[in-house]
This record gives C-alpha cells, sequence and structure tokens, in this order.
C-alpha cells in the first residue's frame, strides 16, 4: 500500500492488470479491502478522486458519497423546483431558514408545504421498495459487484442528515411536519442566532438512528423534563433497556443551554455509547425556579455558572459506568472543566491526556484582553502550541480577531484550531495588497503607529 499511495490511476491499473496476469489477487480486487479503504477518505476526494480510477472504484464509492440537496426559504420557484430534485437523491440536506413577517410567511407557505411533502415522497418510496425486497446490495461473490443494487442504493437513499442553519424558531414550530418522515437521521445540527426552545424527546423518538446531534444556538432552554419518559404513546423500542434507547448515540454537542439537572442525568444514562460530549456555556437550573420560565431574559452571574459548574462535576464524578469518551468539554460562563477540575477531565476522557499538557491552550472565554494575556504567556519563552481551542461567547464581540491572524502568522508548530463566531477581517486575506483599505492602511498612522502589514500563516498543517 506504501507504494500505491502516490501512484496515478494508470499505474494503479497497469498493477491490477499484471497481479490478474500472474494470478495473485491483487489487494485492491477486494471489495470489502476497497470499501475499508475508502472509508478513511475525506468526502471531497472521494466525490472528485475516487471514482474516476476504473469502474469498480467507481461503483464501490456510490455508496459512499454523500449527495446534497439546499432548500433557502428566500428560493424563487424556478430554484426550489431545481432543489427539489436533487432532494429526491440526497443523502444529506441543509435547510436555510429566514426571518419573515407575517405576510411573507404566509406567501411561502406553499413553498414550506412543497418541501415537507417532498420529503414525505422520498421516506415512502424508501419503505415500499425495502419492504418488497427490491434492494440487493450483496454479490454471490468477491468478484462481482452489483450494478443494479448500487444504482438503487444511490437513486432512492433516504435522509440521514439535516443541516439547519438560520431563523431558526423552535423544534415544535417547524420540524413537527418532517419528524415522522426522518426515521433514517443519522446527523441533525441546529446553528442559528435566535432564542429557541429545544425539544430533543421528541427528535430523539422520531429518529432512532442518531448518531450526532449539534445544537448551537443564540440561548435556548432545554425543556424535555422528564426525558424519554415511557407511556402507552411511546414505542416499545424507545423502552428503556440494559443498553439505553440511544444506543447509536455517539456525539452531543449543545451550546449556551439552559437545563434542568434531571433532564440531563436522564440523558446520560440513556446514551451509554457517547464518545464526544461538550456542554457549552450552559446553566442547570430547577425546574420550579422562576428564570426557568423566562430563561431568554436572565444573564448567567459569576455564582450562578460556578454552582452550576460545580453541580455538573459532581454528577460526573458519581456516574458509574463512565461513558467511553474522547472527547469531553464542559464548561459554564467563565468557569471550565479545564481550570476547574483537570484531573476529572482526564478521567473522564483519558484520550485527553497527551492534548491537555504544556501544548494546549483552551479556555471557555473569548475576552480580548484574556486573550491577548495568554497569547503572548505562552509565546514569551518559546511557541510550541499544538492546539488553540477559543470558545466564543454569542453577543460579545471584541475586536481580537487582528491578534489571532498575527498568532497564526507566528504559529508553524499549530495543527488544531477550533475557533467559532470569530470575527477576521478581509484585509488579512488581501496579501497582495489588491483592496484600496489595504493600500491605504499602509501609509496610514492610527494613534501614532503604522497598522502591521497583512502576513500570511505560518501553520501550514494546521
Amino acid at each position: 500500500m506504501t507504494e500505491l499511495s502516490t501512484a496515478t490511476p494508470a499505474q494503479v491499473f497497469d498493477l491490477n492488470v499484471a497481479a490478474q496476469q500472474s494470478g495473485t489477487p491483487s489487494p485492491l480486487d477486494i471489495p470489502e479491502l476497497l470499501n475499508k479503504i475508502f472509508s478513511f477518505v475525506n468526502e471531497s476526494t472521494l466525490a472528485f478522486s475516487v471514482p474516476f480510477v476504473c469502474r469498480k472504484w467507481f461503483l464501490l464509492s456510490q455508496r459512499l458519497i454523500i449527495r446534497e440537496a439546499v432548500i433557502d426559504t428566500d428560493m424563487t420557484d424556478e430554484e426550489l423546483e431545481g432543489a427539489l430534485g436533487r432532494l429526491r437523491v440526497a443523502r444529506r440536506m441543509y435547510w436555510f431558514t429566514h426571518f419573515m413577517s407575517g405576510d411573507e410567511a404566509t406567501r411561502r407557505l406553499p413553498q414550506r408545504e412543497r418541501v415537507a411533502t417532498a420529503i414525505q415522497k422520498k421516506h415512502r418510496r424508501w419503505e415500499e421498495l425495502r419492504a418488497a425486497g427490491q434492494r440487493d446490495s450483496n454479490a454471490d461473490d468477491n468478484d462481482r459487484i452489483p450494478d443494479k443494487g448500487v444504482r438503487w442504493s444511490v437513486r432512492n437513499a433516504p435522509l440521514q442528515e439535516l443541516i439547519v442553519v438560520g431563523k431558526f424558531m423552535g423544534f415544535d414550530i417547524q420540524l413537527v411536519h418532517l419528524l415522522p418522515f426522518l426515521s433514517h437521521l443519522t446527523v441533525f445540527r441546529v446553528e442559528t442566532d435566535f432564542n429557541c426552545e429545544v425539544r430533543l424527546n421528541a427528535v430523539f423518538r422520531a429518529c432512532p438512528l442518531l448518531q450526532e446531534v449539534t445544537i448551537r444556538p443564540r440561548q435556548s432552554a432545554w425543556n424535555d423534563d422528564p426525558f424519554l419518559d415511557s407511556d402507552e404513546s411511546s414505542t416499545s423500542k424507545f423502552t428503556a433497556g440494559e443498553k439505553g434507547p440511544l444506543i447509536h448515540l455517539q456525539i452531543f454537542i449543545i451550546e449556551r443551554c439552559y437545563f434542568n439537572t434531571s433532564t440531563l442525568q436522564d440523558f446520560i444514562s440513556a446514551a451509554p455509547h457517547l464518545t464526544d460530549l461538550q456542554l457549552i456555556r450552559i446553566r442547570a437550573i430547577n425546574s420550579d425556579d422562576s428564570s426557568y420560565d423566562n430563561w431568554f431574559d436572565n444573564d448567567d452571574t459569576v455564582e450562578a455558572a460556578n454552582n452550576t459548574l460545580l453541580d455538573l462535576i459532581d454528577f460526573f464524578e458519581r456516574l458509574t459506568p463512565p461513558l467511553p469518551l474522547n472527547n469531553f468539554h464542559l464548561s459554564a460562563e467563565a468557569f471550565s472543566l479545564e481550570t476547574k477540575n483537570p484531573h476529572l477531565l482526564l478521567k473522564l476522557c483519558p484520550g485527553l491526556a497527551s492534548s491537555i499538557s504544556t501544548d494546549y491552550l483552551g479556555f471557555p472565554d473569548r475576552s480580548y484582553n484574556q486573550l491577548q494575556q495568554r497569547l503572548q504567556l505562552q509565546m514569551a519563552p518559546r511557541n510550541v502550541i499544538t492546539v488553540l481551542d477559543l470558545r466564543a461567547a454569542f453577543g460579545k464581540h471584541p475586536q481580537h480577531g487582528d491578534q489571532l491572524h498575527y498568532y497564526l502568522c507566528e504559529s508553524p508548530h499549530l495543527l488544531h484550531l477550533y475557533a467559532p463566531k470569530i470575527c477576521m477581517r478581509i484585509n488579512h486575506m488581501d496579501v497582495y495588497r489588491r483592496m484600496w483599505s489595504t493600500r491605504l492602511n499602509e501609509v496610514t498612522p492610527i494613534m501614532g503607529l503604522a497598522r502591521p502589514q497583512p502576513g500570511i500563516w505560518a501553520c501550514r498543517k494546521v
């Protein structure tokens, strides 16, 4: 495999022909091995490079290529028609939502109904074909690839990933009509700058195969209390058992969320196979607290954030059996588990032991002064940081993008950068000085000092 890693498609084809003529089977002739190799290939290479090597690679890669459809609530009727055509064969759907007045929302209602109808037809077509036994995904032997089965699975694949971006008001308002037709969903993400009410209970019941859930709102309240309550209307597959009802869930990320502590405890007990758990800038409150009903009008105090973190630390210390975590983050406003109890973090997530050391820089608050002081302190003796994790707080936009840009220009060792909601000025990317503002700033002094030149990031392997 070392020799093939740099080989051209023509050389790979020649090697396969020579192996077949000599009677020695090539590893690249085994579909199971090729599928394993393709699973490590990124989506771009899998879509634009692998299919053009040979016919066998093309057919095998079709099962792994994730086709996308983009639905925008601001589309024209012609644009929506084309998007719905792509939705028929798509496995991933991006749904961009915009804020609309009452009259505009009424006018756009037929378009939303068309999207819901298309998702409903896609789901029913998959269920009918599967029930009829028309899916043939198994070959008789390793040398034959089922062309018909590949074409069938590509054309009729169910929707498996839903990413909602924009003015997302709430789960009950915008997802209630779609949830019954999303039973094959494995990835669900919401990124919005609105306050929204999170009701994951209904999502998990409708989508039992979910493996990844990411919720990043402006602020949110997780109001599922109790979580996954078993009643007569619940399906039997969600009855709590020894393995928990959410046996497929592996990644759960939620940010800026108010929730009841019992809700989190019930959720953890229902998802025993979590490998990535990130609770970012959260706050635990009691359901009988008056702030629970007015969660969007309250700002976390230092005392409340500290109490939240201490309560959750106590909860995770008593958690048995421990989760098989590979990545874990817990923070409440200006407090994080890394600073409060790093030993517990390493206990819950042993895989981070190599990261949380002298080469790790992470903190939940993105205050400009704190960022500047920490970066300068770390760079004073020598710059050897390989992991830079900047957790952002919504609603705070300090001008620290400049500091981060200059830091990246002097950090050749940096390998991993996580910096959401960081505003970078376009002038920093104008390395050829084609913008008038960039050329102007070179000669215009600001407070007696000329602005530094646009630099090039030294972290080529980030």
